[in-house]
């Protein structure tokens, strides 16, 4: 019974520099996956805030064609609608990209048993010692 414990502590799965590397690198996916959807959230707020401010300015664009006329403002509104469009299209497409760099995994599959078959059991050396004389 005491041997089946020993030979359970020779085990590889055993040793703590394992276990503490395994654990280094669950916190550092960890910590990726977190800061993958924190860049996503500011990428969609930055895009809904471009949307957002897109409403307004088409808003006061057509105030101002009721009004008086277009003004020099109303041609500096028409010239940033199409940059605030394609900052809400960019700011979207990289909280798509933000999103499935959060939802990949990133566990490897542990690597396959070592071949230790070329290896000799070490009797050679107990070998060279019986001859030393």
């Amino acid at each position: 019974m005491l041997q089946d414990h020993v030979m359970q502590d020779d085990s590889p799965e055993a040793d703590p520099r394992d276990a503490e590397l395994n654990g280094l690198k669950i916190r550092q996916i960890a910590l990726a996956r977190r800061t993958a959807y924190r860049a996503r959230s500011y990428a969609l707020i930055a895009a809904f805030a471009c949307i957002v401010i897109v409403a307004q300015l088409i808003y006061l664009i057509a105030t101002q064609l009721r009004g008086a006329g277009l003004s020099i403002y109303g041609l500096a509104y028409m010239l940033m609608l199409p940059l605030l469009g394609f900052g809400a299209v960019a700011f979207l497409a990289r909280a798509k990209r933000y999103l499935i760099e959060a939802t990949q995994t990133k566990l490897t599959e542990p690597p396959d048993q070592p071949d230790f078959s070329s290896l000799s059991d070490g009797s050679q050396r107990w070998r060279d010692l019986e001859n030393i004389e």
